[in-house]
């Protein structure tokens, strides 16, 4: 399973107190900045473990204590006052498993009878998309994306494909990733538009990030 980290600034409105010229000079309010950042660190065994920063304090998300299990949180996003993170899961002997977190509380996406994860998430008005794979009985990974947890399969599963990315304007859904293909070096990076595949380049198979 790929690495990565997300910033998410949040910022405040300024906020500007109005005096007159016989009071005195009033300071300026700063905006209240807080910096979110979704990843992993190592816990026993030096296995990785889901968890954020906000303002370089630390949250786990899952237990650094787990010696046998891995996970990772790989996107993160806001809605009202409410916290989402995306990512996955491997508790020790099971599959991997797609997941995330509101306010620090974990849903499946999958459950857990193939490999899967979530790699990035977005927030369009009250719904909630989360993007990824998940692996079928033949082994193909699948690329996916999880509407408010109801999931659309985006290929067949003839070849493995992944979605690195997703985004929402107005009704379009739109998400990237990349397809290998039956011919080693032939895969492609392609853009999903409402479930329509559009390849944006070729690239070599021995290149994907995954």
């Amino acid at each position: 399973m790929k690495h990565k980290k997300t910033l998410l600034p949040i910022l405040a409105a300024f906020v500007f107190s109005a005096c007159d010229k016989d009071d005195a000079p009033q300071p300026t309010p700063t905006a209240e900045t807080s910096i979110y950042v979704a990843g992993y660190a190592s816990g026993s065994n030096d296995n990785p473990y889901a968890c954020y920063w906000k303002n370089g304090t630390k949250t786990e998300l899952t237990p650094s204590t787990a010696s046998n299990d891995e996970a990772e949180a790989t996107d993160i996003g806001m809605l009202g006052t409410d916290l989402y993170v995306a990512g996955y899961e491997q508790k020790a002997g099971a599959k991997y498993r797609a997941m995330y977190w509101k306010n620090n509380v974990v849903t499946y996406l999958t459950n857990g009878t193939y490999d899967a994860a979530a790699n990035a998430l977005f927030i369009a008005g009250t719904d909630i998309y989360i993007c990824g794979q998940e692996f079928n009985a033949a082994g193909k990974a699948v690329a996916k994306y999880w509407k408010n947890g109801v999931a659309t399969s985006l290929t067949d599963g003839s070849q493995d494909a992944h979605l690195t990315d997703i985004a929402v304007s107005g009704t379009d859904v739109y998400a990237v990733g990349y397809e290998t293909a039956a011919i080693a070096g032939a895969g492609r990076f392609k853009l999903w538009k409402n479930g329509t595949p559009q390849v944006i380049a070729p690239t070599n198979n021995a290149n994907f990030d995954k």
